[in-house]
């Protein structure tokens, strides 16, 4: 909008234009729609100037003239249909309507500057008035921008910190599942290892047996049930050096749970406890013997009932029981 064109509206609301000027701006009005949104908000603010001054008691003059205009109203509406149809022109409230708003305003405005509210208020004072309340208004717009600018922005950002969460929350799942796998693998590889533990045992009694088996001086010997299983039998095959020892047996009854088969190796002086075992339904079983000395220094073998996880020294009853002969 033209800046002097600008200065001439606040002019214009307050009424302080000359015919000439007011036309001037009442034909800018019509073509700039901008410029006539701007001299309403104008009106709006001029409406506030009436009370900005303290009130006035009215002279005795101006309180005779107005007295002076309601009895004129009052007589013209008691008058004749004649008088009252007098062609002298009249502001009636239709005529008043009919003007474009500016200038409905622009009449109430020099009303209002004609009252003694106003009257200790000068044009070029109440100009700078409106332009100063026009100007905080603006500044007021500009403030209700820049906070839904604001607002925008802060939306924007509790976008951003909601899509961050979603992809905190799809890392730590990943994590989690990443953490999971290698427990697996963890697992895994421990099963792994104890296999190979258990194949590795295995094959070394598998090489002991064979060991055994294919050596010479290889004898057997016979162990016999006691009278707590006198059904049982069982056959042990050694070298008198070797620390290695097969044993087989038959015909033991199945141990109550908690309850194991144990091998004691017996010396003049005392006896070793040697591996545990369980035997099948029909009573048979099958193990690798393991002594800390050679054979030799043992008398003889036997076979007795220990609590699970066998016993460093022997607390059942004795079973089986065979002679070893060097």
């Amino acid at each position: 909008m033209d800046e002097q064109m600008e200065g001439l509206l606040a002019v214009y609301a307050l009424g302080g234009l000359t015919e000439e000027e007011a036309a001037e701006v009442e034909a800018y009005l019509a073509a700039d729609l901008q410029a006539e949104l701007a001299l309403q908000e104008m009106m709006q603010t001029t409406a506030m100037l009436a009370h900005l001054a303290p009130p006035v008691r009215p002279s005795a003059a101006m309180e005779r003239d107005l007295f002076a205009r309601i009895e004129a109203d009052a007589a013209h509406k008691t008058a004749s249909p004649a008088a009252r149809h007098d062609t002298r022109p009249l502001v009636t409230s239709q005529t008043a309507v009919s003007l474009p708003f500016w200038q409905r305003w622009q009449r109430r405005l020099r009303g209002w500057l004609a009252t003694p509210l106003l009257s200790g208020v000068s044009l070029a004072a109440a100009v700078l008035i409106l332009i100063w309340a026009l100007s905080l208004n603006r500044q007021l717009t500009d403030l209700n921008q820049q906070n839904a600018s604001l607002s925008r922005e802060v939306q924007l950002l509790q976008t951003e910190k909601t899509a961050v969460s979603q992809q905190l929350v799809q890392v730590q799942q990943q994590l989690a599942a990443l953490v999971a796998e290698r427990d697996s693998l963890t697992a895994e590889l421990i099963g792994s290892q104890t296999m190979n533990i258990s194949l590795q045992a295995e094959l070394d009694n598998a090489q002991a047996i064979l060991a055994l088996l294919s050596g010479q001086n290889v004898y057997q010997v016979s162990l016999s049930g006691t009278e707590a299983q006198p059904q049982a039998k069982a056959q042990l095959l050694l070298r008198p050096d070797s620390h290695v020892a097969l044993l087989f047996v038959n015909g033991l009854q199945p141990l109550a749970a908690g309850q194991v088969y144990q091998v004691l190796l017996i010396r003049d002086d005392g006896h070793d406890t040697a591996e545990t075992f369980a035997v099948s339904v029909q009573g048979q079983g099958a193990l690798v013997v393991h002594a800390k000395t050679p054979f030799e220094t043992f008398t003889a073998v036997g076979v007795s009932i220990e609590p699970e996880g066998g016993s460093p020294q022997r607390t059942g009853e004795i079973i089986l029981l065979g002679s070893i002969k060097s």
